[in-house]
């Protein structure tokens, strides 16, 4: 027999998500992209298998379309190969004990704090995944000069010989570039990206202008340009606090981004999420009791598989 969902295995808590800010603008504002850079594509079952093109498929060569009276015309054949996806449930958990509750509700509301902290590891999961995905990008290029050179780097050049690389091995050129906070704040001091900008007849490439990432954009001639500012402590929690960002500091990535759930459709990567469980993107939030400790138990989890669909749509540039 079936198990079927009750409040012991744990009750749906939309309230305290509409509690909590919206995801999207919470993860902008901490400087989350992987949901950004691994869009999101529902999937109907947990695991399953997909079709998808082959590189030759992608640079086949043209046929000859000539067609004489009487004969049939000439035909193709689809050349594609097949993967599969099995997403893994994630989650967190936080008691809200209900004596230290009573104590301090005066003081702030303990229910949503411990909800706040568990979507947080959710998400930060997600970063790490996406970020454990980009580093293991084996087609580079150097930058050769760092950014922080302002005066003599040149980051659209780089940008351009990235986007060369990728079309030439794959035929597909990236339409999308993230870069991590610091290398944003170098880019907007580079003497190549200020000089590009003033010769297109603007105003003060130095002003608030400036920071409008579409206007980056339009610089490298990409669709999507993201900003990636999480960090995180990377001690113990007993110790001193070691703070470090979660994208690497010194790499660009240029990748084919895409939402389309038609597989046959060039792109990087996606975040494959299954719903049929309770699971919303993001997280979904619970709550159970537990009298053993006379607590409350919020509860933070999704269903999801951060997955490379084609290696080849994916360029880093380094030493940045």
């Amino acid at each position: 027999m079936s198990l079927q969902p009750s409040a012991a295995l744990g009750q749906a808590r939309p309230d305290l998500a509409d509690g909590l800010e919206e995801f999207d603008l919470e993860a902008n504002r901490a400087g989350y992209v992987g949901m950004e850079i691994c869009p999101v594509i529902e999937v109907p079952h947990q695991n399953g298998v997909f079709p998808k093109r082959t590189l030759a498929q992608i640079l086949k060569s043209s046929e000859d379309t000539r067609r004489a009276s009487g004969s049939a015309y000439r035909r193709g054949g689809g050349e594609f190969t097949k993967d599969n996806w099995n997403t893994e449930e994630r989650g967190f958990e936080e008691p809200v004990d209900a004596r230290e509750n009573a104590i301090n509700r005066d003081w702030f509301d303990a229910e949503l704090i411990a909800a706040d902290e568990c979507r947080q590891q959710v998400l930060e999961d997600i970063e790490e995944q996406v970020i454990a995905l980009v580093n293991a990008v084996s087609n580079t290029t150097g930058a050769g000069t760092a950014w922080s050179t302002h005066a003599t780097a040149d980051p659209t050049a780089n940008v351009l010989a990235g986007k060369v690389a990728m079309r030439n091995r794959c035929g597909i050129v990236p339409n999308a570039m993230c870069v991590e906070w610091s290398a944003f704040q170098d880019l907007l001091e580079c003497d190549a990206i200020l000089d590009r900008i003033k010769h297109w007849g603007g105003d003060d490439p130095k002003k608030a202008a400036m920071n409008n990432l579409s206007l980056m954009a339009a610089v490298f001639d990409v669709e999507r340009f993201v900003v990636a500012g999480a960090i995180k402590n990377t001690a113990n929690e007993m110790a001193a606090a070691s703070i470090s960002t979660v994208f690497p500091e010194d790499k660009v990535l240029l990748y084919r981004h895409s939402d389309n759930r038609n597989m046959k459709r060039p792109r990087w990567a996606n975040t494959l999420h299954w719903g049929e469980d309770g699971s919303r993107i993001g997280c979904a939030l619970e709550t159970y009791d537990d009298p053993a400790v006379r607590s409350e138990i919020v509860r933070a989890r999704s269903e999801i598989q951060i997955k490379e669909i084609y290696a080849d749509c994916a360029q880093v540039i380094t030493g940045v």
